[in-house]
């Protein structure tokens, strides 16, 4: 699902299902850090950008992206 500026409608994707994956979270990626603190799932998280390209780059500590620029089609994986 595209990911969103609004905390209680990614809050209530990553609590009603098992697995969400956030497309375009670079402009958000605070917001969507800030709902996985308050559920508790910051390990439970992976985001990753340039997906099959030899630039393609994986962050399984989702905390050190805290207001980092990502790129534009970044996305995130919560799985629970």
């Amino acid at each position: 699902m595209p990911a969103t500026d609004d905390y209680g409608r990614m809050r209530e994707a990553i609590e009603t299902h098992d697995c969400v994956v956030f497309i375009k979270v670079a402009k958000v990626i605070d917001v969507a850090l800030k709902v996985l603190r308050d559920l508790g799932l910051t390990d439970k998280a992976a985001v990753l950008t340039k997906v099959t390209s030899k630039e393609e780059q994986i962050w399984r500590n989702v905390e050190e992206l805290e207001g980092r620029e990502l790129e534009y089609l970044t996305l995130m994986v919560v799985r629970k």
